[in-house]
């Protein structure tokens, strides 16, 4: 056992600090791996590509955050683009009922049936106030 023991140790005799624990570079802090500088893994390279997306030198937390933003945007342009035809249909049919009650009124009045009618109309109009005067000069 002192044979492993000093074989662990080294060429030294005593106990020593170790390096690992002269420095307080990482107390009361988290250590995140992907922070280092290692290469992307292959999904997040091929979301990259496929989404277009030029990110030179960035670690996996960046390539992320970037691909996160570009879903995000494109997904709200997306709603706009949606939003604004939903809007342009709706205009166009409103403005395509209007046009064409205004067109059923300055045109088909004008029209030899519509004429008749308000002919008629006219006379039966003449026939009651006639009717009426009639009436009260009647009446005692």
């Amino acid at each position: 056992m002192h044979e492993t023991i000093a074989a662990g140790r080294g060429n030294r005799d005593a106990v020593g600090l170790r390096d690992q624990w002269s420095t307080i570079q990482h107390l009361h802090a988290k250590f995140d791996s992907r922070q280092q500088d290692i290469a992307l893994p292959a999904k997040i390279l091929g979301m990259l590509q496929n989404y277009r997306l030029k990110c030179d030198g960035c670690n996996q937390n960046e390539a992320i955050a970037k691909i996160n933003d570009f879903v995000r945007k494109t997904k709200q342009h997306t709603e706009q683009q949606a939003d604004r035809q939903t809007w342009l249909e709706r205009a166009t049919v409103g403005v395509t009922v209007v046009s064409a009650n205004f067109g059923l009124v300055f045109w088909y009045p004008s029209s030899s049936y519509t004429n008749r009618t308000m002919t008629h109309m006219l006379q039966e109009a003449r026939a009651l106030v006639l009717a009426a005067v009639v009436l009260v000069e009647q009446d005692p």
